[in-house]
């Protein structure tokens, strides 16, 4: 076997490997589309069994972006105490939502917020990482 057969197997192996994981998180997706009560049991044990852990990660987030943190902290306490009135429409695409969630495109001012839709919430920050 020359130098080309083998790359060319390699090449050939390491996309196989690739579709399989591709194959599998597509196919993980759909489970977890399925089967909500099944996902949220799983979370409620891991939170229960790790307890600990999640409480570091969040001390260690909330360390590592105080300004972020004051901005969400900022628009819950105005909306909790009704100082500010959140939408139930997303400001992007219309939908009557229940979830609708603030977006702050600049953590430095905590008052500019656009409301929008988880979905249109995810679209954003796909767009701009």
């Amino acid at each position: 076997m020359d130098k080309e057969e083998k790359k060319r197997l390699r090449i050939k192996a390491y996309n196989k490997e690739y579709y399989m994981c591709a194959v599998a998180k597509e196919a993980r997706k759909r489970w977890v589309k399925a089967n909500p009560e099944k996902v949220k049991r799983h979370k409620e044990n891991d939170y229960k069994h790790n307890r600990e852990r999640y409480i570091e990660r969040n001390a260690e987030y909330s360390k590592n972006n105080r300004l972020v943190r004051r901005a969400h902290s900022r628009i819950y306490f105005l909306v909790k105490n009704k100082r500010i009135e959140k939408p139930t429409v997303c400001s992007l695409c219309g939908k009557n939502e229940d979830k609708i969630q603030g977006h702050h495109e600049d953590y430095s001012k905590p008052l500019e917020v656009i409301w929008v839709c988880v979905k249109c919430h995810r679209a954003i920050h796909s767009n701009t990482n």
